[in-house]
């Protein structure tokens, strides 16, 4: 590992073509990565999966790197990318699996947050009353 050196440095250094600058990177920061892919999936398969994605996308990003912020900064946008990037397939395949309605999506969210499916009933939206008494009622 190279301890003296910046990570921005050793990212430039890893796009001239140097592969133990990216070592190094890797070394530094693999365990803050999987951290947080493994905090916010809650799955210890799938962060890894992530993971593996990430430090990807960073090799195919090698040459067009440019330290415009903290290479950290860089890294955990790459890694919050591919997550959200993960979070959305697997709504739309869970809305596909589902009946391919939007409604049904909700209604399953809905349900296993034990939650009535549907929109909320408002004490204002249900009453033919002016908007002054149904304040009124909602105050008391």
């Amino acid at each position: 590992m190279e301890p003296g050196r910046p990570d921005e440095e050793l990212m430039l250094a890893y796009g001239a073509g140097d592969a133990p600058a990216f070592d190094a990177l890797y070394a530094r920061h693999k365990g803050a990565v999987l951290r947080y892919l493994r905090r916010q999936t809650g799955n210890a398969a799938l962060a890894e999966e992530l993971f593996q994605d990430v430090w990807l996308k960073l090799i195919d990003a090698r040459a067009g790197y440019e330290p415009r912020a903290k290479f950290t900064t860089w890294l955990f946008t790459i890694a919050h990318n591919r997550l959200m990037d993960h979070f959305r397939s697997s709504a739309r395949a869970a809305l596909i699996a589902g009946n391919g309605s939007a409604e049904s999506a909700t209604s399953n969210t809905a349900a296993e947050l034990g939650e009535p499916a549907g929109p909320r009933a408002s004490p204002i939206a249900s009453s033919s009353a002016s908007p002054p008494s149904a304040i009124a009622r909602l105050r008391s």
